[in-house]
């Protein structure tokens, strides 16, 4: 294995350059999600949980953020935080009292207040659980190379308790207390068992050792299927589960892209078991995956993806690939494979089809597979997908569960977007800000998303205020069966009916020197307040183009030929909440300030442009 790999390493560097860094070659052969999170400078706590039908599922906790007094509060001068209060509450967490603590939330319990003050005291943060997709494992939240699409970080550094959560038979869950991997008993499980048994038991024991009423849950590709099928299944799990938030989505996929891959699939689960076998799926991948040299390994898993799903994969950096693809991957059942082609068709989210038929065209004779009752999920839920997404199938979605309090498309993204693709978040604050918010919940829902996601919230206050929609009242009910009614008196809006002037006058803006006015003495704007996020994403969209920002130092046609589709650009990847001036005044001003920045990223990201 070790010549195979040293010689095709060797083969490869003959036709391209080996471009790796170190620190990229250190998290591509990091072997665990501790390994990795350590890298980046984070704790990690490893639990065991073990399922009602005796498969251990490998659990990782990152506790708390780089400092272990990071907080959830952002003020902890203030005794209360109503913007606290008003996420625990409308996500449905009993809370009797929030007290802030200078080093973490304080959580009083009404029923046990009259405890003595020896007795110990629960101290409890928000709890976040992350579950992975198909085929996969919890590195995926962990290995990216980027800081801003590291989901776990920017929660545990937001104050969150972050749980990661492992199916059955994948990296960190290959035990069984009667079976052996090896035998077929083993590897008899579909996605019914991830729902009847893997994340009921996963939350029962994070609830257990943290003490906190509920969490959140946020789960991409399987990992949201995996919770419709839950919470539909297992009604007193939505108690649990204060929030759902599901990326890309995917409960009823359209297919395989290629047509005759796609249709050997759906003919019949025995063409799926020739294949692959009846036990783990995907060993072959992991096997080249140690022989081949790493650049190879990344061109050939680019060229399935498109082959199988026209995925281009654009959005993902070689960089990002070369670490993503050797953590993404891990092993499943290909009992579960048959399942997801069951699924796609029969064209409804089911369950397993133990007594399928030799072709799908004939499932009607008298014999009907169970469909999961996802119409009865009472857990308030927000999707996020991609554009470009050929997996999901959001019509057939939103007709299969009850209205999501939040769907946002973030253009221009494939199914592996989230987990992989940098600034896939800091587009989907963007977009949430440009869609209109219909109703008081929603608003209030995007406070959860901005906290949720270390976003900004004063950012966006001007654009939301013109965009809100007056409601005449609003009832919340809390899990203390306590009525909270908001009367529209205008004074619902006060908060929100911020012009941007107002903001601007308020806060430290950053005054730009006016470059151009036009012949109707029309100026550019002179002022704009820029986050760090809008910041970074500038300046990782002028990595993507760096060809084109080098022509702007040329004179003549060539400078200006590439000038304005550049900055439109810029101003499309911001989402237009920046225009094409202020982009090109943003840059013009990094060139000349960024060595006396502290920020060693946006320092070195400056430095990679220009060079």
């Amino acid at each position: 294995v070790k010549y195979f790999r040293d010689e095709s390493q060797r083969l490869f560097s003959m036709i391209y350059k080996d471009e790796r860094t170190l620190p990229v070659k250190i998290l591509q052969h990091a072997e665990s999600f501790q390994e990795l999170a350590n890298y980046w400078g984070y704790p990690v706590e490893e639990h065991i949980v073990k399922t009602k039908d005796n498969y251990i599922l490998g659990v990782q906790r990152i506790p708390h953020g780089k400092q272990p007094s990071a907080t959830f509060a952002l003020n902890p001068t203030q005794q209360q935080d109503p913007s606290i209060e008003t996420i625990f509450k409308n996500n449905g967490i009993s809370l009797s009292a929030i007290r802030k603590d200078p080093n973490e939330i304080k959580i009083k319990n009404k029923a046990n207040s009259s405890e003595s003050s020896s007795q110990k005291k629960k101290y409890i943060k928000p709890v976040v659980l992350l579950y992975h997709g198909l085929m996969t494992c919890s590195e995926l939240w962990i290995c990216n190379v980027e800081y801003e699409n590291r989901l776990a970080c920017l929660l545990a550094d937001a104050g969150y308790d972050v749980w990661f959560g492992n199916i059955r038979g994948n990296k960190y869950s290959m035990k069984h207390t009667k079976f052996d991997p090896s035998e077929r008993q083993f590897w008899e499980y579909s996605m019914d068992e991830m729902a009847l048994y893997d994340l009921p038991d996963t939350i029962d024991y994070i609830l257990e050792v943290t003490g906190a009423p509920s969490l959140a849950y946020i789960g991409f590709s399987q990992g949201t299927a995996q919770c419709f099928a839950a919470l539909s299944i297992n009604p007193t799990l939505n108690n649990k589960v204060n929030l759902f938030i599901a990326l890309a989505p995917a409960t009823s996929p359209k297919g395989l892209r290629n047509p005759v891959v796609d249709a050997l699939m759906k003919s019949s689960p025995n063409v799926i078991y020739l294949f692959f076998g009846r036990k783990a799926v995907l060993a072959m991948a992991l096997f080249w995956q140690n022989v081949l040299s790493p650049p190879i390994f990344t061109k050939i898993i680019d060229l399935a993806l498109r082959f199988l799903f026209g995925w281009n994969c654009k959005n993902i950096s070689e960089t990002q690939k070369a670490i993503g693809y050797y953590h993404l991957y891990s092993y499943s059942s290909t009992k579960s494979l048959v399942h997801w082609f069951q699924i796609i068709g029969s064209r409804k989210f089911q369950m397993f089809n133990d007594s399928p038929p030799y072709s799908y065209t004939s499932t009607s004779l008298g014999y009907s597979c169970q469909k999961f009752p996802t119409l009865q999920i009472t857990t308030p839920i927000a999707i996020f997908y991609g554009g470009r997404d050929s997996l999901g199938d959001m019509n057939m979605l939103l007709k299969q569960i009850p209205a999501p309090v939040l769907v946002r498309e973030v253009l221009d993204y494939e199914h592996l977007a989230p987990s992989l693709s940098p600034l896939f978040y800091v587009g989907l604050f963007q977009i949430t800000c440009e869609e209109k918010l219909s109703n008081y919940q929603n608003r209030k829902f995007y406070k959860v998303i901005c906290k949720l996601y270390n976003q900004n919230e004063e950012l966006v206050k001007h654009i939301i205020a013109k965009n809100v929609e007056p409601v005449n009242s609003l009832q919340l009910n809390n899990s203390q069966n306590e009525n909270v009614i908001f009367n529209n008196q205008d004074s619902v809006m006060e908060e929100f009916e911020v012009t941007l002037d107002e903001i601007e006058s308020s806060q430290s803006n950053e005054s730009y020197e006016i470059a151009k006015v036009t012949k109707k003495n029309n100026a550019l704007p002179c002022k704009c307040k820029w986050t760090d996020e809008a910041i970074i994403s500038l300046l990782l969209y002028m990595k993507d183009h760096k060809q084109d920002v080098s022509k702007l130092k040329c004179r003549g046609a060539t400078a200006s030929q590439v000038r304005k589709p550049l900055w439109i650009g810029a101003s499309a990847e911001l989402r237009d909440i920046y225009t094409a001036e202020q982009c090109e005044i943003k840059w013009k001003n990094a060139k000349k300030q960024y060595k006396n920045r502290e920020d060693f990223k946006y320092k070195s990201y400056v430095e990679e442009i220009l060079n």
